[in-house]
């Protein structure tokens, strides 16, 4: 120690000694061992340093610690190796590290809040809600969500529908077979073709009054009575801005109907152009009645109302087609027969 005191009084730093304390750099020690320098903002150890404190193997290996010049004047340390920033370790052999506390439960224990601009990467096992979260474990949950709004869904008469989320809508993956409001009203089954094209009040017919395998076709009544909802609970028939927006969704109107369409010819005519079923909405071509009240374009054409009127006689419908990939916006007599497609809210 007596050596040590000679070469630093000959460099001449101040150096005390009172009692079992040792003051460097002033004469004032409240430690057993107390350095004191200028505050000095932190650099990578090199041949020359600005720290309060250097222990290294080497005039430019070591860590540094020192004392920020920039409020709130932190405290800082840095290893390196002749300019070179090197990593540190703390416990390598084991023993846990608390920050804020003084009894640490786990290899890294941190009373507070934790903030990182940077990534937090092999997170594992969540078991805590207050556990970090991947991208990947999100991606899961998002794919777990998607499944669930994926499920079934049934109308007043028990009938059950598959659904599909398209972007942000979620849609029904089959054609409507109601047969009363949501409120559990009845919409009148209309058989004869003559009184299906005088009626003015809801209707609903089976194509060529058979057994519904495309659902049930609907006059534009059915979708505008006040009060009344052929969809389910919770969902409704769909607007033209939000037909717009699906037809968007599934790649824009000239090839959006491939896209929506069932693939194969099991339910479409050849050649069921660009027919893939790429967005999972399923149109399949349940044809239509006309205002007169025959049918036509089964197997060749499906058309679904819209809720918005075109004028007082007719209403807005979107169309599909199977010699040609795209999704067209029509408008049809309030009389005509047409699926439905629910739209949730």
């Amino acid at each position: 120690m007596r050596r040590l005191l000679q070469f630093i009084s000959i460099l001449s730093i101040p150096i005390t000694l009172q009692g079992q304390r040792l003051a460097i750099g002033h004469t004032s020690p409240v430690a057993k061992l107390d350095v004191r320098s200028v505050d000095s903002d932190p650099a990578i150890p090199a041949s020359s340093s600005y720290a309060i404190l250097r222990i290294g193997v080497g005039a430019a290996v070591g860590m540094d610690i020192g004392k920020s010049t920039t409020s709130p004047y932190p405290a800082w340390i840095q290893v390196g190796n002749s300019g070179a920033a090197e990593p540190i370790s703390i416990n390598p052999l084991g023993g846990n590290v608390g920050i804020g506390l003084l009894n640490p439960s786990t290899r890294l224990d941190i009373n507070g809040i934790l903030k990182v601009n940077g990534k937090i990467t092999n997170v594992t096992n969540l078991t805590s809600a207050q556990d970090a979260a991947t991208k990947t474990y999100v991606d899961q949950l998002q794919t777990q969500i998607n499944q669930l709004e994926a499920q079934t869904i049934t109308d007043v008469n028990h009938n059950e529908y598959g659904t599909v989320t398209i972007g942000s809508q979620v849609w029904m993956t089959e054609n409507l077979r109601a047969t009363n409001f949501n409120s559990g009203a009845a919409i009148s089954l209309v058989t004869n073709a003559t009184a299906w094209a005088n009626t003015t009040e809801p209707a609903y017919t089976w194509y060529n009054n058979g057994n519904g395998d495309y659902g049930a076709l609907y006059n534009f009544y059915t979708v505008t009575t006040p009060g009344s909802n052929v969809c389910p609970t919770g969902w409704h028939v769909p607007t033209w801005s939000e037909v717009a927006d699906l037809k968007l969704a599934v790649g824009g109107a000239p090839v959006a109907g491939g896209n929506m369409k069932e693939s194969g010819l099991s339910h479409w005519n050849p050649p069921n152009t660009g027919g893939t079923n790429s967005s999972g909405f399923k149109a399949l071509p349940g044809g239509f009645r006309f205002a007169a009240g025959s049918f036509g374009g089964v197997e060749v054409a499906g058309s679904w109302w819209m809720a918005d009127a075109y004028d007082e006689t007719s209403g807005y419908n979107f169309e599909i087609v199977d010699n040609n990939g795209g999704c067209f916006t029509d408008n049809a007599e309030n009389n005509y027969g047409l699926s439905i497609r629910c739209i949730k809210n």
